[in-house]
């Protein structure tokens, strides 16, 4: 088992909004007996889980699996545990958020309880390895100043969804445009499992991600239905549908037409 504690300075007063100040940070690793139950603390904890399964209860109990994110707000009641029979591993961060800039745009992405599905980011971790080697060595010059400056970069990769984290698959689903996919092919190119990419991915897109592939689908239509001679039934067969008639309730649903009088509405050089 890995474990690593480390605690910096405390911050110092009149920090910026959004300039968050790390107190302590760390990583635990497959350790079947971690957890606690504790009274709020006056900084904010986050959990960030990179293997395995927990539990964590603030206002309510939530499963955490890999790649979920967890804030408990400074004040929150909070009691959380690593599973017995898949004990999980996590980076973990106390920091303080004056001006509650960061807290604000998490809790608004995340669900009741606090946990956001981002996926498993090398970036991200990336990020935390170097926090911890700061953290590690506090008589360097400007470790205060670069930990604090790790965090943020950490805390905003965060806000941001892990950057392109699923471009590989929104570019398998444009390559593979006028085939069949299903939700097990995409969560295979992701890496991931079908329960655990389907939350990430509609974090990151606000939407699932055979809805996703099926709005691209629907674009492509109607290009094809502006700039090709192909009939209605022929576009519908060449993306993969089961019918014509659902290719025309698909494309009615997202584009508010039906397919032909959007070709004749927006046809170009067709007589």
């Amino acid at each position: 088992m890995r474990q690593i504690h480390r605690a910096a300075l405390r911050p110092q007063q009149g920090a910026a909004e959004f300039r968050p100040c790390v107190l302590q940070a760390g990583y635990f690793q497959g350790d079947p007996e971690h957890g606690t139950s504790r009274e709020g603390l006056e900084e904010h904890i986050l959990i960030y889980c990179v293997s395995g399964q927990g539990k964590i209860q603030t206002r309510g109990e939530s499963a955490m699996t890999a790649g979920d994110v967890v804030l408990i707000p400074g004040g929150q009641s909070h009691a959380y545990a690593a599973s017995p029979q898949d004990p999980w591993s996590i980076y973990w961060m106390h920091f303080t958020d004056q001006g509650g800039g960061f807290s604000r745009m998490f809790l608004r992405r995340a669900d009741a309880h606090g946990v956001l599905a981002l996926g498993v980011q090398a970036k991200l971790v990336e990020l935390f390895e170097e926090l911890l080697q700061a953290l590690d060595q506090p008589m360097e010059p400007m470790s205060r100043q670069r930990a604090d400056a790790l965090a943020q970069l950490a805390l905003c990769e965060i806000l941001r969804g892990g950057g392109d984290a699923f471009a590989q698959v929104v570019g398998y689903m444009r390559a593979h445009i006028t085939e069949k996919l299903s939700l097990d092919i995409l969560a295979r190119q992701a890496r991931l499992s079908k329960y655990h990419f389907s939350r990430a991915f509609q974090a990151a897109y606000q939407m699932p991600p055979m809805q996703y592939f099926n709005r691209m689908k629907i674009l492509h239509a109607c290009e094809l239905l502006t700039h090709a001679h192909s009939s209605v039934a022929e576009i519908s067969e060449q993306l993969g549908y089961s019918t014509p008639y659902y290719f025309s309730e698909q494309f009615k649903e997202i584009t508010g037409m039906a397919p032909g009088r959007y070709r004749r509405a927006f046809s170009r050089g067709r007589p």
